[in-house]
């Protein structure tokens, strides 16, 4: 099995070790050589090379935005009143994967620390309206269960709606029907009754799930 660079011994002794470097980029110029982030320069590429950095710092051998992305399997269930998904995954960190949701979208980000922090995603947006108040999360050591509380009963043919992707020469797509339901249904009791897909929130494990405002 191969193991991970960041594991590797000489690897791991050199993440404590200072890093003497140039951060900024070679500079070839009307026969000179120097790097953008010193003054020196030079007309000698050897001496060029032998150029002592002018940073301190520690090696760094994967970028902040290269998180892994982690497979999982899903699946949904419903009855006339719920809807139920379950997302398979173990040895996933319960304190910084998350669940967000709101009437007509649901977001799953969970973090698994054994393999490089690396993160699997879920971005719905959900076929119905579900009753946010009444829906709950719960997360085990094999899988993390969501159970929806519909807004209305019935049936729907599908867990979510397929986002067309926008292009530039098109017409912007009309207002699906999930959006335009949102406008009709009243989750909470109040006179404004709009949902904006991206007005979500995260749950905690375990937790009930909140209205929002």
């Amino acid at each position: 099995m191969l193991m991970p660079m960041q594991q590797l011994p000489w690897v791991q002794q050199s993440n404590e070790e200072d890093c003497i470097h140039h951060p900024g980029v070679p500079v070839f110029h009307e026969g000179l050589k120097y790097w953008s982030c010193c003054t020196k320069r030079t007309t000698d590429f050897a001496a060029f090379l032998a150029q002592k950095g002018c940073s301190l710092g520690h090696h760094k051998w994967v970028a902040d935005g290269d998180k892994e992305a982690v497979k999982c399997r899903y699946d949904w269930h419903q009855t006339a009143t719920s809807v139920v998904v379950a997302v398979y995954a173990k040895m996933y960190d319960y304190t910084k994967s998350y669940v967000k949701v709101n009437p007509i979208r649901l977001q799953v980000c969970l973090v698994f620390p054994q393999q490089n922090n690396g993160q699997f995603n879920l971005d719905l947006e959900l076929r119905g309206i579900i009753d946010v108040a009444k829906s709950s999360v719960d997360m085990f050591s094999t899988k993390v269960e969501i159970k929806f509380t519909k807004a209305e009963p019935g049936s729907w043919p599908k867990l979510d709606i397929p986002r067309a992707v926008e292009k530039p020469s098109e017409a912007p797509p009309a207002v699906n029907t999930v959006e335009k339901l949102v406008n009709k249904v009243n989750l909470e009791e109040s006179d404004d009754s709009d949902v904006d897909l991206d007005d979500i929130e995260a749950l905690r494990p375990g937790a009930k799930i909140t209205e929002l405002d």
